[in-house]
């Protein structure tokens, strides 16, 4: 997907610099133009640790809790 968007990789940036923070609000406003960001919302598990929505399915039940 990079190589269909021509973004490389080639090079470190903090996101706290300001050519990153000019790029992402670029991007967003990309994306918003297209029509390609939709608002909704989610529930299901989160993992705090892995830092992503897991699939119910993918949950080991431990005693009254669920872990991953």
């Amino acid at each position: 997907m990079f190589r269909a968007y021509g973004i490389d990789y080639d090079e470190y940036i903090r996101t706290t610099e300001m050519r990153h923070k000019e790029s992402v609000i670029n991007f967003w406003n990309v994306l918003n133009t297209n029509k390609a960001i939709r608002l909704g919302s989610h529930t299901g598990f989160y993992s705090t640790n892995d830092e992503t929505f897991v699939m119910e399915k993918d949950l080991i039940k431990d005693g009254d809790q669920f872990k991953t």
